[in-house]
């Protein structure tokens, strides 16, 4: 997937404990959520109202969204390949990357 079919926003808070979070696209127009259920995450880092890169899985309503790549100000956050997989699997989406 290109960079132009990609979508930018601003993790709008992140819960470590529960695992997930709110992303808020440039565009406004919708919160996603459980974006963040396959990404290893550093809390020491920190994430809220850090920027990131999305590819938009589907189109029915849910959200669903695949994180690309993570940057904030300590650089790029790594995609745990187990939990990304088990994403994959339970919303029975082929992984891009595969």
């Amino acid at each position: 997937m290109s960079d132009e079919d990609r979508q930018a926003g601003t993790v709008k808070w992140f819960n470590d404990e529960k695992g997930f979070g709110f992303i808020t696209p440039d565009n406004g127009t919708i919160d996603f959520d459980e974006f963040d259920k396959f990404v290893k995450t550093y809390p020491e880092l920190g994430i809220e109202n850090t920027r990131d890169r999305f590819d938009k899985l589907d189109d029915n309503g849910n959200g669903s969204i695949s994180l690309s790549e993570f940057v904030d100000g300590f650089g790029k956050l790594v995609v745990d390949p187990e939990i990304k997989r088990a994403f994959y699997e339970k919303h029975q989406l082929v992984d891009p990357e595969s």
